[in-house]
């Protein structure tokens, strides 16, 4: 999602320019995750649909970790400080539609029934989307890069769900 008014595209876009970042709602609390989470999810719950057909129809969510649940100024310093940026943030005062302070997904079903956790935490998470951006900024391959990154998952959830069983 490179839309304006997303905050990871938007810091992206002032850590290449190395231009300050104006943000709306700073403390606002926020379910942080990587893509690849919510898709091994739904990957999970296809490969049972298939299976059992009807018993796991419904809706599910897939999200991370209650450690992951950061204020918008936690991910931003945090990101800044990790892609090595001298940038800096600050609030914007206008007037801004609603947002809520507090967004949170209840995930109990995914882990009862399918037994899908989360794997990475949100530092972990944000290393990933740099390490991908940079790789961009560079001129590599980038369905190779993300090809590996998406080897890497699949393996760390493989060591993850070993764990689970011993």
């Amino acid at each position: 999602d490179f839309a304006a008014d997303r905050l990871f595209p938007d810091l992206i876009r002032a850590c290449e320019k190395r231009e300050n970042l104006v943000i709306r709602y700073p403390q606002a609390i926020r379910p942080w995750q990587h893509v690849l989470e919510p898709l091994a999810g739904y990957l999970r719950l296809a490969k049972r649909l298939f299976e059992c057909g009807n018993k796991f129809s419904g809706a599910w969510n897939f999200g991370p970790n209650e450690a992951s649940f950061k204020p918008v100024s936690w991910v931003v310093n945090h990101f800044i400080d990790k892609w090595g940026s001298e940038i800096s943030w600050e609030k914007q005062y206008l007037e801004q539609p609603y947002e809520a302070g507090i967004l949170k997904l209840d995930c109990t079903k995914a882990a009862h029934f399918l037994e899908w956790r989360p794997i990475m935490g949100l530092e972990q998470s944000i290393d990933l989307v740099i390490s991908w951006h940079k790789a961009q900024i560079e001129g590599k391959k980038m369905k190779e890069f993300s090809d590996a990154q998406i080897l890497n998952y699949i393996n760390l959830s493989s060591k993850f769900q070993e764990n689970l069983i011993d």
